[in-house]
Formats: C-alpha cells, structure tokens, sequence
C-alpha cells in the first residue's frame, strides 16, 4: 500500500466525511460553526509512517460512518476532521497541533511517532484539549492526564510471556532488539516487567531509528546464544535486521518472538527467518482482516473495499478512535471535561472484538492475537491465528494512575 497523491494534496484541508471521498476542498480548512465538533488528525503523511497514516484514517473515516449512519453528525453536531502531515519531525507535529487548537479543535489524534506524540498530548492537557490514540505505543502517555487517553497496545507485551510456553522458564534467556526512542524503550520496560517474575534472564539491544547495518548487533546475540529473540523494530531497517540475525545463524538456535506489523513486511521477514526460524516463530498481531468477524469487522471490510484500500494492523485504531469521539459528543455535546469523563471505563465493539479505555490510567485494553507466519503455494505470506486472547485476559496492572485533582 501506498499513500496516493490525492491523499498528500488532501493532508490540510478541512474534509466533511458525509461527502464523497473523492471531494476536496482547495481553499484550506472549513470554519466549523457553534453546532460543530473539530477534529484535528495530525500523522506521518510522508515519511516513515505513511502507511500507518493512510491506516488511520481509513478506520477513522469508516468508523464516523458507522456510529452516525452516514451523517456524520452526533446530537446535531457535525463532526468535522482536519488533517495534517507532522512529517515525522516533533517541531512539525507541535505546529501543527497549535495550529489546530487555535482553529477550535477539540480531539487531537492519528499520531503514530511517540516523539511527536508525548509533547503533541502535553500541548492538549495545556489548552484544555482532548488526546485520543493514535498508534503511538508510548507508555508515557497513560497517566499523563484525564484529557490524555492511552496509547493503542498497552497491553501487547502482556502477550509475550504466553508466547514463550508453559513450564518451567527460569533457565531460559531472551534478547531484545528494539529502537532506542520512547517506544523501544518502554517496550522492554513492559517486557521486562512481564518475564523477570518467570525468572528469564533478558539483554537489551537498543539502536538508532536511522540504523540500517545491524551486522555488529547480530553478532552480539549470537555470542549471547538466548532462547528466544524478541524485536519491537517498526518501519525501516526491519528486513535488514531481520537478515542480519539470519546471516548469523541465530535462528538456527533460538526462537522468535515478536510483532508482525505491514503486510508489506511479512515476505522479507518470512524469507529472512528461513524455513526452520519461521516455523518455529510466534508472532503478536494487532489486527488482521477475517479475525473477529463481527459486523463492525465486516464493514470496515467492505468500506475498504470500496475505497481501494489494503486493511492492516492500524485501520481499528482510527475505528476505535471514531467510537471515542461519537460517544464523547453524545455523552458531554461541547463541555470537555463532561466529554472526557464519559470515556472513562467506556467498552465499545471495534472490528478488533471489545475495547475498554480503563477509567485508572487510560490505558486501552484491546485483544491480543498469537500467530504464525506462513506461505501458501502462490508464495504469498499469511499471518494463521493461533489464538485470540480478550482485552480482559490481556490486561496489565495500573502503574501510572491519573492524578486527579
């Protein structure tokens, strides 16, 4: 999938989602009136989070239609949604967060890039503005504020530890690969938290975003010889760390762990696992289309369909983020604080199964999936449930509870 020039041309204007998609406007954002609701999307248009955006706002966009029946509108009030490129740059991502809450947004949402995201909710809490997940998996965010609502899989390391088998686990190791930036790093935080009570010894390996030559850190884990190897690494640089550790032969020796993310990216992991890596490998999926099969999962489906685009991992997130702003809007109409204490504890069906925002820390609990990454005779790579574990059995202790005056 790619991000189209329609979609870059379209990133800063105003867009009524009542409309045909194809419409745009070519005289900047629309001015919301007193009945309306602004909602400013700021993610990575360009850069590496392209497709993550583009995911975004497919699920944003199907999920308004289907909570408002097409209208767009919730108790008389039109919901109105902007959009802007932060470009990847946490300066671009403030400024344009600025920009949209002097415009009279009151949601910001769709960042995906934890160091734009941190300070983009920190400018929120500030002016009295309400932040909704993105796809960023910053750990900092839960907490944060009762404006500042949790990032998209808290709970994913929860999965990890089911990952890794029954039985007695206190002789085994594992090492972590990951980015160093506020998600790498909260990864293993969370990660660790989850494994050091089964009493499995952990590395960490934490590299720049911009790394690309994993040569040096292969052969740190091959000498290490763990058990299992664990990756966070998202976007670029993932084929070659992922042949790097080929090259190595650490495969050969321990099992992988981790997330599957694009679809883009299953063929160059499969390939790179090798035959006895990727057989032997468990992955943790966010979303994968056919997974729950509920009606919400059906229509984001068929919406997707319709508009020509590849469903991925984070087309629920700007679906679970629609369901937040409709029920905010019909519990609280324009009062922000009666808006943001509606969502909390709120359970709503996304086409991921049940979703709670958890009232303690904002935390968004959602389903987990475990699963194997395998090729079929057209050599395609298809991800096959292994098993679906509920928002409530992934659910991990409150560690940074809101403080609430």
């Amino acid at each position: 999938m790619r991000v189209t020039g329609a979609r870059l041309r379209a990133a800063l204007l105003m867009v009524p989602l009542g409309l045909a998609m194809a419409a745009c406007s070519t005289s900047g954002s629309a001015q919301g009136g007193s009945d309306s609701v602004k909602v400013g999307v700021i993610s990575s248009i360009t850069g590496t989070y392209a497709v993550q955006a583009a995911d975004f706002r497919n699920g944003l966009e199907a999920g308004l239609n289907y909570l408002t029946k097409g209208t767009n509108t919730v108790n008389g009030r039109k919901i109105e949604v902007t959009y802007a490129d932060d470009t990847g740059k946490p300066a671009v991502g403030i400024a344009k967060a600025k920009s949209m809450i002097a415009s009279g947004a009151t949601f910001l949402t769709g960042i995906t890039d934890s160091s734009i995201a941190i300070p983009v909710a920190q400018q929120a809490v500030q002016n009295n503005v309400i932040y909704l997940p993105g796809g960023s998996a910053s750990y900092q965010l839960t907490g944060m504020s009762p404006l500042v609502f949790g990032n998209a899989n808290k709970n994913g390391s929860k999965i990890f530890p089911k990952l890794l088998g029954e039985g007695d686990l206190s002789s085994k190791r594992l090492a972590y690969v990951g980015q160093d930036y506020a998600y790498g790093q909260d990864t293993y935080t969370s990660l660790k938290a989850q494994i050091d009570p089964l009493g499995i010894k952990s590395t960490e390996h934490l590299l720049p975003t911009t790394t690309t030559n994993f040569t040096a850190v292969a052969a740190q884990i091959k000498a290490e010889n763990p058990d299992y190897i664990y990756s966070s690494w998202v976007g670029a640089g993932t084929d070659q760390l992922f042949a790097a550790l080929r090259a190595q032969g650490v495969f050969d020796t321990s099992q992988f762990v981790g997330y599957l993310i694009t679809r883009e990216t299953y063929a160059a992991i499969g390939q790179a696992l090798g035959p006895k890596g990727v057989e032997n490998a468990l992955f943790s999926l966010y979303y994968y289309p056919g997974f729950s099969g509920n009606d919400q999962e059906k229509f984001l489906i068929s919406w997707s369909a319709q508009h020509k685009h590849q469903m991925e991992y984070d087309d629920p997130t700007g679906w679970n983020a629609a369901a937040m702003i409709v029920h905010a809007v019909q519990a609280g109409g324009t009062d922000v604080k009666k808006m943001a204490s509606s969502l909390d504890d709120y359970t709503w069906t996304s086409p991921q199964g049940e979703v709670t925002m958890r009232a303690a820390d904002h935390a968004e609990l959602t389903p987990q999936f475990a699963v194997r990454l395998t090729q079929g005779a057209d050599g395609s790579w298809t991800p096959v449930l292994v098993k679906a574990y509920p928002a409530k059995e992934m659910e991990t202790p409150v560690t940074d509870p809101i403080k609430r005056q």
